[in-house]
């Protein structure tokens, strides 16, 4: 089984392709290809001509995909449109189906420590963090807290009632560094802290198994919050957005 995914929630983009395991004690899975560009380039430009490129590389098609997994948020607003639309392209044109993978979980792959809490955080701006915290059992992840929006300092008094040592990855800590440091956490290695099409890919697989997919006019992106236009004109009218 073969999965092509796709990230563009961030500054970076990404491509690449999965070759699912034969049995449980391969993982989940191996990477045969990914490409990124990270050059603050608009995904909408870049993204297609990185696909033919990859597809080229390993001599494949969409047709030799049997799914198409692509980050369904949080993330940019922007960046996430763009990768759904082409992702729902592809799946629609090749009559694959889709898998929404959550970036936040696609950047618990990237760690790969078992015994810590994975708190991947994403910059949200208005001094807030994309968040969800998960525990690694075996080649799974459990979620311990949902995707939410939400302030540094309030997410680290959260992680630590579990009174468990954590460790934070994604673009959020290169912001909040010092505070997450001041808490008693770790952070993940730099190279840890982009989110890579790889990992949504590998975070796609037990996903599948559990009948995750779905039919491209069915994929949803999860926000996590409002735009910020909208956000806006509840606070003009006085409404907790």
């Amino acid at each position: 089984m073969k999965i092509l995914s796709i990230d563009t929630s961030g500054q970076a983009a990404g491509l690449a392709i999965i070759s699912a395991p034969k049995s449980e004690t391969e993982g989940n899975g191996k990477v045969i290809a990914e490409f990124t560009l990270n050059d603050k380039i608009n995904h909408s430009v870049t993204i297609m001509p990185l696909l033919q490129q990859m597809l080229k590389a390993v001599n494949m098609e969409i047709a030799d995909m049997d799914y198409i997994a692509s980050a369904s948020g949080p993330g940019s607003f922007t960046g996430l449109r763009i990768g759904a639309s082409i992702a729902k392209a592809l799946a629609h044109a090749s009559d694959k189906r889709l898998v929404p993978v959550s970036t936040l979980l696609g950047l618990a792959y990237n760690v790969l420590v078992s015994d810590k809490i994975i708190v991947p955080i994403m910059d949200a701006k208005r001094n807030q963090v994309y968040a969800a915290a998960f525990v690694k059992s075996g080649d799974k992840f459990k979620t311990l807290l949902d995707t939410t929006a939400d302030d540094i300092i309030n997410l680290a008094g959260i992680i630590k009632t579990y009174d468990k040592p954590a460790v934070f990855v994604g673009c959020g800590v290169f912001i909040y560094k010092n505070q997450i440091l001041d808490a008693g956490f770790e952070i993940a290695p730099e190279n840890c802290n982009l989110q890579r099409a790889s990992s949504i890919g590998l975070a796609a697989v037990p996903l599948i198994k559990q009948g995750a997919d779905v039919n491209y006019n069915e994929f949803e992106i999860n926000y996590a919050r409002k735009p910020q236009a909208e956000r806006e004109l509840g606070l003009k009218n006085g409404l907790k957005v």
